[in-house]
């Protein structure tokens, strides 16, 4: 995308919204310098940060002509191996926390209890400006998205790509004040994990399929493979190969193949 089309896009339009915050997802992977590159290069955003607990990091970007602020939260970096085990341990530690009078994952409640302490200040002054509120992020960036949309009580939509489960549907009774949009790629399995715990059904539920977005109405399934992926074992892996949509870049073309359906 290019600065015209982001320009142009219809930001009435939840698809087309979703496509930049999926092309912010993708640079959320990068450094800050390449971060703030791209986006003093594509955007009118005059406002740059990053902050970092363990692994997890986020990135918050004004757009002073939109009056949006993107809170984008970084997922697993599978370039870094340690980073990926310590992102692993989060997502292991799924037994039930009780949180909003119901349970939900113990390693996202933690993980997403941490970055909301250290997103606050933003969160405050993006609200206090009267700036709409994006929270976006990919896997485990995703879910983390989803529970400070729900816990940091401020007017949000959430954005999320492939993001496993957080809570069972009952913790979302309180969280009125946010709109979720739950992408997955087709044969993507990471956002049925951990199914077997949390049902996680809120918000609406989005599946990408060859450059369409459709309502995603198939059943919540699957343990053994997300935890395959997660783990890494690359024996298997190839094995695998559905799980492969999981990467940020297949949600990234299928919704720009779609963009550029609609322009036709």
């Amino acid at each position: 995308m290019n600065r015209e089309d982001i320009n142009n896009l219809d930001y009435e339009n939840i698809d087309q919204v979703a496509l930049l915050c999926s092309y912010l997802c993708t640079l959320s992977y990068q450094t800050d310098k390449e971060q703030h590159k791209w986006l003093s290069d594509r955007f009118e955003m005059n406002y740059f940060k990053s902050s970092e607990y363990e692994t997890l990091q986020y990135y918050v970007a004004f757009d002073e002509a939109r009056k949006k602020a993107y809170f984008v939260i970084r997922g697993t970096d599978i370039k870094r191996i340690k980073d990926e085990w310590m992102d692993l341990i989060i997502s292991l530690r799924m037994w039930p926390k009780k949180v909003n009078n119901t349970k939900a994952h113990n390693g996202y409640v933690r993980a997403g209890n941490h970055m909301l302490s250290i997103m606050r200040s933003d969160l405050e002054e993006a609200n206090t400006k009267g700036y709409d509120i994006i929270l976006t992020g990919h896997s485990l960036g995703g879910v983390i998205a989803k529970y400070i949309g729900c816990m940091s009580y401020f007017n949000s939509t959430v954005i999320s790509f492939g993001a496993p489960c957080l809570a069972k549907s009952d913790f979302y009774n309180n969280c009125n004040n946010t709109s979720v949009y739950k992408y997955r790629m087709d044969g993507d399995l990471i956002p049925m994990f951990p199914s077997l715990f949390y049902e996680d059904v809120f918000g609406e539920e989005l599946l990408l399929k060859r450059g369409h977005v459709v309502i995603d109405t198939e059943d919540r399934k699957g343990f053994i493979a997300p935890l395959l992926f997660l783990a890494k074992i690359k024996m298997f892996y190839k094995l695998f190969t559905a799980v492969k949509t999981h990467n940020m870049k297949y949600y990234t073309l299928n919704l720009l193949k779609k963009y550029k359906k609609d322009k036709k």
